[in-house]
């Protein structure tokens, strides 16, 4: 299984350098870095130029060799083998002289020598020994000393596959990512292979015989001085011209100096310094090789990166918006952009405000809207300091749900229409047109006296007329309860015959909501209390607790409790 690497352009390891480098192997490169390590099986040529390209190839499982490499002392070379007496072993092993290669002139009976103990026992009898195995691990080590302390090694760059190249590193071959071959975009790779070049190791696994390298980190390095200079003379606030690089959904990369004394220098325009407004992407606005024109606003005198802004160059909207706009102020905007979560909406000068699906309907029924679509908008939240405009569409009209208070009353009884049936109870429609847009509950509890409800609600399909009774409105949070039991007998009326304004009753929390809680005075009656008539904090109450309450008025079909904490009714007993 292969790997991903990350490929830092940073050679001292920071990470944060990955934001610009440009340099994530993706999944497909996976099968190209693979190459790199896969010349594991392979035949000597005669040829000693090829023989020095495959001979310290990586052999299936470099973890197994370890500690299997033993001296041994030549006792004969024949035309098919070299003999050697390995230490501590009573039998001798053998060598083929194809893989000995041109080192085989390096020795001569009675000379030590390095190998690696293949098999215990060959069906000859003899040990089966490797050399190459033995000078792969030196190559290895080689190399892994230049990764550690970052010292440059030399390398052929042999042929381009799909995401990069691979390199001999003198017998090993290592991957070269395309992002790593230069400081910039090459076009044509050629003059640049076949040659001797330095490179920096900046990735190596030993179990897989992987190995990343990267030429751009060498002339990073190589140019690092003179960049130095250059970025020491650039100031925050100025205003410079540079070329787009590249774009990513964070941001875009712009080119703002390249020549053979300093080489590539690049700044980051991050996507919140595009726009005073939201974006989507960068891509909506900048282009591949655009020339543009940006404002440094910031150089890290550490990591030596340069933030750029494009948003800089204009005045900030945000200035003055308080004097400008009010809470509750409405305007006629411009539709900006649209979401999935709501609308943007531009309302002069610059500003743009964010209509929240909660704000564009009082009802579920989201109207159509296109972009550049003119909207009248209302003002309801503004934080200057995270730069967030507030605003609301359905705001600008009158909530449907107090429209209906003022056709309809508590109390009275109406026509609905039967359009669901849910576990909660059944879902009607108004039978008016002018709220046809409306939908009310007839809650489970509120269906029947007598029987199962949900029994009873079997009985009912959709498309069903029924005569209610309007129980509760709550147009804040856009619901209406209707009651069938009501019609028949309803707890409610005769409490209101019993009860003045200014007495004191005690029930019990039966139900608790974001914004209040419900409390059952009888068996059969439940009755609202909003937060706001509460004495103490929501999350005090829990449901069966006990507690007074004042009636605060009552109209017809409608009563007002408030909460008031026991301590409060003994001082108002004792005065």
């Amino acid at each position: 299984m292969s790997t991903v690497y990350n490929v830092s352009d940073n050679i001292e390891g920071d990470k944060e350098n990955n934001t610009q480098s440009h340099s994530l192997i993706q999944k497909n490169e996976k099968a190209d870095l693979k190459l790199s390590g896969a010349f594991n099986n392979f035949n000597i040529s005669e040829d000693e130029n090829l023989f020095q390209e495959k001979i310290l190839q990586s052999p299936e499982n470099f973890s197994q060799w370890e500690s299997v490499v033993v001296k041994g002392c030549i006792r004969d070379i024949n035309r098919k083998y070299v003999l050697v007496a390995v230490e501590n072993s009573k039998s001798d092993g053998q060598i083929s002289v194809k893989e000995m290669g041109p080192e085989l002139h390096n020795y001569k009976v009675g000379d030590t020598i390095d190998v690696y103990i293949d098999k215990m026992e060959g069906n000859d009898g003899v040990l089966v020994l490797s050399r190459t195995k033995v000078l792969y691990n030196e190559k290895w080590e080689s190399l892994k000393a230049s990764y550690d302390s970052q010292e440059n090694v030399e390398g052929v760059i042999m042929y381009q596959i799909k995401s990069g190249y691979i390199v001999n590193l003198g017998g090993i071959t290592a991957f070269l990512p395309n992002s790593h071959i230069d400081i910039k975009p090459v076009q044509d790779p050629k003059p640049l292979m076949g040659i001797k070049l330095n490179f920096l190791v900046i990735k190596m696994d030993k179990d897989l015989g992987n190995i990343v390298v990267s030429r751009k980190a060498v002339l990073n390095l190589l140019y690092a001085e003179a960049r130095n200079q250059f970025i020491d003379s650039l100031e925050e606030g100025q205003i410079i011209e540079g070329k787009v690089k590249s774009i990513a959904n964070y941001g875009v990369f712009i080119e703002i100096h390249e020549s053979d004394q300093v080489g590539v220098v690049d700044g980051l325009l991050y996507i919140d310094d595009i726009s005073w407004n939201r974006i989507s992407h960068p891509s909506s606005i900048y282009s591949i090789n655009q020339i543009v024109k940006v404002k440094i606003i910031g150089i890290d005198a550490k990591t030596r990166r340069i933030a750029l802004g494009a948003k800089q160059l204009t005045p900030n909207p945000w200035d003055g918006i308080v004097e400008k706009y009010k809470i509750g102020d409405k305007f006629t905007g411009t539709i900006s952009n649209i979401e999935d979560y709501g609308i943007f909406v531009k309302i002069g000068d610059g500003m743009e405000g964010l209509v929240h699906n909660m704000e564009i309907s009082w009802t579920k029924d989201r109207p159509m809207f296109l972009r550049g679509q003119k909207v009248e908008v209302k003002v309801i939240m503004m934080d200057v300091e995270k730069h967030k405009l507030a605003l609301s569409i359905k705001q600008c009209q009158e909530n449907p749900w107090d429209q209906f208070l003022k056709h309809y009353k508590l109390g009275q009884v109406i026509d609905v229409i039967v359009s669901d049936i849910i576990e909660a109870g059944v879902v009607v429609g108004v039978d008016d047109n002018m709220f046809n847009n409306i939908r009310a509950l007839i809650r489970m509890s509120d269906i029947t006296w007598k029987e199962n409800p949900k029994r009873e609600i079997k009985n009912f399909k959709l498309g069903d007329k029924l005569r209610v009774k309007i129980l509760q409105v709550n147009s804040n949070k856009g619901k209406i309860f209707l009651g069938l039991k009501q019609l028949t007998y309803d707890p409610l009326d005769e409490f209101l015959e019993n009860i003045n304004v200014g007495d004191v009753i005690a029930a019990f929390v039966s139900r608790i909501e974001d914004d209040g809680i419900y409390v059952r005075i009888k068996d059969n009656l439940e009755v609202f209390i909003p937060s706001t008539n509460l004495e103490e904090e929501l999350s005090n109450f829990t449901i069966g607790k006990h507690s007074s309450f004042i009636i605060n008025s009552k109209e017809e079909y409608r009563l007002e409790l408030k909460h008031v904490k026991s301590n409060s009714l003994d001082e108002d007993s004792k005065q």
